[in-house]
């Protein structure tokens, strides 16, 4: 019973460091987003601003101006707090709220205009959220509860306005917005697991490490007992 309960103390330790080097890697890739999403929202405004109207845009803008800086200072603010104010606290669910409330005013920009004129208005929104879609790819890639709902709530608006515009063309831009919506997903998947991987073997290589130098000082330690402590054993993802 001891020697499980040594084993399981192990493995639960890394777990907890692999969800808080997620958060981390999170924070850290969201800083650089947040400067794109600002600059990229005033943009679509001042595009948009006569097609859709000013109130409906100042509106649009507000929105995400506001949960964009929000954002920031909870980034900000992860920096600040230990390693078990982040796992034992709610800034994981506030960020994923957060990233899928931008999600949703930006996958709310196809439903502001008419699709069917101008065609470079529509052109133009495609450009965008495509744009946003890889963009949130890149950054939210090392948690999958937020990188793919984000990408649907993103995609999913863009589609059904596409499906239910009239035109010769509906049919195949629809198709292929829905591919891109797939291999964004697929490659979401591939990479989240390109990175779990990565960063359980840089952790594991690290307790080796820690192992070994340990062993060097203490060389009397007997391996049965060191066996109990090999987070890896038995571990799954």
């Amino acid at each position: 019973m001891s020697g499980t309960t040594a084993a399981a103390k192990p493995r639960t330790e890394i777990r907890e460091k692999l969800r808080y080097e997620t958060l981390r890697a999170l924070a850290i890739q969201g800083k650089y987003s947040f400067v794109v999403t600002l600059v990229n929202a005033v943009v679509v405004f001042i595009v948009l601003v006569p097609l859709v109207g000013q109130d409906i845009m100042m509106l649009w803008l507000a929105l995400i101006g506001t949960v964009t800086l929000i954002r920031m200072l909870m980034i900000a603010g992860f920096f600040r707090l230990k390693e078990i104010e982040v796992l034992t606290g709610s800034w994981q669910e506030a960020f994923i709220f957060l990233s899928l409330a931008t999600a949703a005013c930006w996958g709310a920009l196809p439903l502001l205009i008419d699709f069917n004129e101008p065609q470079w208005a529509s052109s133009f929104v495609i450009f965008v959220i495509s744009g946003m879609s890889a963009g949130a790819l890149v950054s939210l890639y090392a948690m999958l509860r937020v990188v793919i709902p984000y990408l649907m709530i993103i995609l999913f608006p863009l589609i059904y306005v596409i499906a239910s515009t009239p035109g010769a063309a509906t049919l195949a831009m629809t198709l292929l917005t829905g591919m891109y919506l797939i291999l964004t997903v697929r490659s979401a998947y591939t990479m989240h697991a390109n990175f779990r991987k990565s960063l359980r073997l840089e952790l594991e290589n690290e307790e080796l490490f820690d192992f070994l130098v340990h062993a060097r000082h203490d060389p009397d330690r007997k391996f049965k007992s060191s066996h109990n402590e090999k987070f890896w054993d038995d571990y799954g993802s």
